[in-house]
């Protein structure tokens, strides 16, 4: 599935966002465990006596898209065909977000101090990105409870073929993959960049802006017109609900 298929989107105003804001995170400041009836004796299955609600911080962020042509190739119906083409292809800009800092001191992304990540060999086979995978979800349990009651695995497409070697994920005919423990799975375009990699994330929220667009601009130095559209948008995630297949770069 895409990304704005896994997440929780609300297209808003942008007075919900304003210049950002501090998300409270319950998912990983929770404890469990399991407990003698009789003795004062317990196993910590996930987290620990320290656990404790925590926050963390969201910002907006700018999408936009432009086109520019010849004056003399202008149709009535470009802006509209601008806004129309952003509105179809959100799921890009949206999805490496999540996999770069899209503004500074947002901390809603894979590269945050409070991801946890485990080790991938340096150069990995399949069954090491099996092996790597299946470790990172074992993480994710034990420090990461929500009400879904699971994981979303996000994967770049180039990994695909790889996790279907490594038996982590299946494809079927449609071309829709699914993991074979049941997790939700996204693969978007978004994800595939340099160092970037698996990963597994709690519950996500987007929230966009209506698009809108400028009137035609046109310059006359260069006898071209221009039409930008254009969004705010954020993807709120907790960082602290993420584990990373391997290192960030």
């Amino acid at each position: 599935m895409k990304l704005i298929e896994a997440a929780s989107v609300n297209r808003g105003d942008i007075n919900l966002f304003g210049a950002g804001y501090n998300a409270e995170i319950r998912d990983c400041g929770l404890r469990l465990r399991l407990t003698d009836a009789c003795e004062e004796e317990s196993i910590e299955l996930v987290g620990d006596e320290t656990s404790q609600v925590g926050t963390y911080y969201v910002k907006p962020f700018a999408i936009e898209v432009e086109m520019a042509r010849s004056v003399v190739c202008e149709k009535p119906d470009d802006q509209a065909w601008v806004e129309k083409v952003l509105e179809a292809n959100l799921d890009y800009p949206l999805s490496r977000a999540l996999v770069i800092q899209p503004i500074a001191s947002t901390t809603s992304w894979l590269g945050d101090a409070g991801v946890a990540s485990v080790a991938l060999a340096g150069s990995p086979t399949a069954d090491d990105y099996g092996t790597a995978v299946m470790a990172a979800r074992k993480l994710w349990f034990e420090t990461v409870m929500t009400l879904n009651g699971g994981p979303i695995l996000h994967v770049p497409p180039t990994l695909v073929p790889t996790l279907v070697k490594a038996g982590v994920l299946q494809v079927n005919q449609d071309g829709q993959a699914t993991s074979i423990l049941g997790d939700r799975v996204v693969i978007a375009a978004g994800y595939d960049r340099a160092g970037a990699n698996v990963f597994f994330s709690g519950e996500i929220k987007i929230a966009y802006m209506p698009i809108q667009s400028n009137d035609l601009l046109r310059r006359s130095r260069t006898n071209d017109s221009v039409v930008v559209a254009n969004t705010i948008a954020i993807v709120d995630t907790p960082p602290c609900a993420i584990v990373r297949v391997g290192t960030y770069s």
